[in-house]
């Protein structure tokens, strides 16, 4: 069988990822066309850029086999290797680790502040591999016990310890803008799913826009501080 045209180009790259080791060359090679290219130069076997081109046909196979597992398992590795996300939280957000303590200098406990910064750190990172609704569920939390610990400081009574009773307190009192109040309103709405009897519905789930906005939510709260 004379190979065709496609095939002789796939047969180039490999042969050029050998010689290289630029696995790049051979990145967006299809399934397909590179299982094409085996069968047209089956008689030869002994091209150094064979082996290689059997490897990636079973490369992919794994990967069309196990699909989003592969990704999700890669995220939850690429998640575990990062130590801090305040590095990319001051890129998106233009605030470091330092100026969100200073903004909530009014939680004195030491242990307190540290599980704060944690969930921030949990919220964003799980936001950003794709884990919506714990992210925001964390997101609401942490804006939470932040109202409950200010009005605390301000010494502004509230009626229950509920999340509707802060934020009614707040816009009593006057101490946040009507911005921030429809932003934390928003996020109690997104921690009430934490029932999965309310998430009846596919659009009741929560999309990974939201979920980012939720955590963005965070930091307008502390800019208001």
């Amino acid at each position: 069988m004379i190979p065709s045209e496609k095939s002789q180009e796939i047969a180039n790259k490999f042969s050029k990822y050998v010689r290289t080791g630029d696995k790049s060359l051979i990145k967006n090679c299809k399934f397909e066309e590179i299982e094409l290219a085996i069968l047209q130069y089956n008689a030869d076997r002994g091209w150094p850029h064979y082996k290689a081109m059997e490897n990636r046909i079973e490369e992919l196979k794994t990967l069309k086999n196990k699909g989003a597992k592969i990704n999700q398992q890669d995220l939850l590795v690429e998640f575990k290797k990062i130590t801090s996300w305040w590095t990319q939280i001051e890129e998106e957000f233009g605030i470091t680790k330092n100026k969100f303590g200073r903004k909530i200098n009014f939680v004195k406990a030491g242990f307190k502040r540290e599980i704060i910064f944690r969930d921030v750190e949990h919220a964003y990172a799980l936001s950003k591999i794709g884990f919506s609704k714990p992210a925001a569920i964390i997101a609401g939390s942490v804006i939470e016990e932040l109202l409950r610990l200010f009005l605390e400081h301000k010494k502004i009574t509230v009626g229950d310890s509920t999340f509707s009773e802060y934020i009614k307190a707040c816009e009593r009192e006057g101490v946040l803008k009507a911005a921030v109040h429809s932003l934390t309103t928003s996020v109690r709405h997104f921690r009430n799913l934490v029932h999965l009897k309310k998430e009846a519905k596919k659009k009741d789930t929560i999309s990974r826009a939201t979920a980012a906005g939720a955590v963005a939510s965070i930091f307008t709260l502390v800019n208001d501080f």
